[in-house]
């Protein structure tokens, strides 16, 4: 579960929080148990916070979102979830554009001017990039990604800190679908049923690598309650039977913050005629406060700048004396330590 922008979180106590959660947990079973009818739009206070929604982001009315705005404006802090489904989203189809359906983008900006200056927390669940043009109006959003029945659970103990995110982005967020490569280099529409990778090889966050359009998130991008250094970042070729080049990363990761969590490590590999891309990633084991780890990550052929002979059929190893250029950090665009390793 991403956390795309961060507000703060206070410090509570951890087993307090569980066993609230425990009893909201268990009151909400029975509620599920009571009620068999789903309104349009809810409205419910907890903890001087206001959480909004409404069962479909269509259907959003004039009344809706002046009541939205009511609520919020009485309220110390608000949450609101915002959204897409499974209708929207889905294989077979494209989406007719990258924003929030309906008077979804409308009903955060009121709502954050309603709220004039307090906290705001939107939550978005979705399943894939959207434009947000409320974001600079917003202090923290948090990207459920279609979290399933336990979703709730898991936005309730991030929100009110029972513990740290550590999610990270699996793609890249253009700030407007043009920006989007598959859109800005496409120069005719597809016939129906098949697909054009107008971009080449440069797909998805290869595309935005040191690029003039700049993402709205990118690549591997999230945010932690804690802040972690890296260190002793080395590397070193191996070589199997199959005479395939190889390499092992080692990376050294303590986290320097108050809080326990978890970080996400990524290695990002470039080679001469070969668009940068991820080579590998892995995450830690959650690490208390002034904990460290050493960790280690495999790269394979293909990550060493092995590319495919479409006339032979086949990959083909890096020639010897290529050289690998080797990025560690925690998305695409927050890179920590660079080397270069060449191949033998």
């Amino acid at each position: 579960m991403p956390m795309l922008r961060v507000l703060g979180v206070r410090q509570p106590d951890p087993a307090a929080v569980a066993r609230k959660l425990a009893r909201e947990h268990a009151a909400k079973k029975r509620n599920m148990q009571q009620n068999t009818e789903s309104s349009a739009e809810t409205t419910a206070s907890f903890i001087g916070a206001s959480f909004l929604g409404c069962s479909r982001s269509d259907t959003l009315n004039d009344t809706m979102l002046a009541s939205a705005e009511e609520a919020a404006a009485r309220v110390d802090a608000c949450v609101a979830v915002v959204g897409t489904d499974g209708h929207w989203e889905s294989e077979g189809q494209d989406q007719p554009h990258m924003r929030l359906p309906g008077r979804q983008d409308e009903l955060v900006e009121r709502v954050a001017a309603a709220l004039d200056g307090r906290p705001l927390v939107v939550v978005l669940n979705v399943g894939s990039p959207k434009e947000l043009p409320w974001l600079d109006q917003v202090p923290a959003v948090v990207l459920a990604h279609f979290g399933g029945q336990e979703m709730s659970m898991a936005v309730a103990e991030v929100l009110f800190g029972a513990c740290s995110p550590a999610g990270r982005l699996p793609t890249t967020w253009p700030k407007r679908l043009e920006d989007s490569p598959a859109v800005a280099t496409a120069s005719v529409e597809p016939p129906p049923g098949e697909a054009i990778y107008s971009e080449g090889l440069n797909v998805g966050h290869r595309s935005f690598n040191g690029g003039a359009i700049e993402p709205q998130f990118p690549f591997g991008h999230g945010l932690s309650y804690t802040s972690f250094v890296h260190s002793e970042f080395r590397a070193e070729l191996l070589s199997d039977t199959d005479c395939e080049v190889q390499a092992t990363v080692w990376v050294r990761v303590r986290n320097s913050g108050t809080r326990s969590g978890a970080e996400v490590l990524q290695v990002y590999t470039h080679t001469p005629g070969a668009a940068r891309s991820l080579g590998a990633f892995t995450r830690t084991k959650v690490l208390q406060p002034g904990e460290e780890v050493h960790v280690s990550l495999q790269l394979g052929p293909r990550a060493l700048g092995s590319q495919y002979n479409v006339e032979a059929g086949q990959w083909q190893s890096p020639v010897a004396g290529t050289v690998v250029s080797l990025e560690v950090g925690s998305s695409s665009a927050k890179i920590h330590s660079s080397m270069a390793l060449v191949v033998r």
